[in-house]
């Protein structure tokens, strides 16, 4: 994040797009930063709990519930790795809109494709034969 960010800060030209990307760029880090560390702080405590506590005698209980609230928090882990998307789309108009046009685009497409793949029972006219009467 930071090396995009300097990057960005680096362009020079037009000022005004240079300071909506920084703005949405700042947003996303924020957010990313905030996504990463409040689930990171409880995994970390009870790790370091976990081995603080690890030659104490402990009853099954215990064991069980210190299992139950590892795993909580080892879940609650993985919501950092998994929120990136959701990070882009509430913090980046440009990433919402984008986000948008291809669930419309893929929405019309694959209606359009629906009802192109119908089975249909198809006629076929028969050719009128012209006789020519022998007379």
């Amino acid at each position: 994040g930071f090396l995009t960010y300097r990057n960005i800060s680096s362009i020079n030209g037009n000022n005004h797009l240079r300071d909506v990307f920084q703005r949405s760029l700042t947003s996303m880090i924020l957010l990313q930063i905030i996504l990463i560390v409040v689930p990171l702080a409880p995994f970390a405590t009870i790790i370091i709990y976990q081995v603080l506590t690890a030659s104490i005698v402990k009853s099954s209980d215990r064991l069980e519930q210190e299992t139950m609230i590892s795993n909580i928090f080892n879940i609650l882990l993985y919501i950092s790795y998994a929120s990136n998307f959701y990070v882009y789309l509430i913090s980046a108009p440009y990433y919402r809109k984008k986000f948008v046009q291809f669930i419309q685009y893929y929405y019309y497409y694959c209606h359009k494709n629906q009802r192109n793949n119908h089975i249909g029972i198809m006629i076929r006219e028969q050719p009128e034969i012209h006789r020519i009467s022998m007379s």
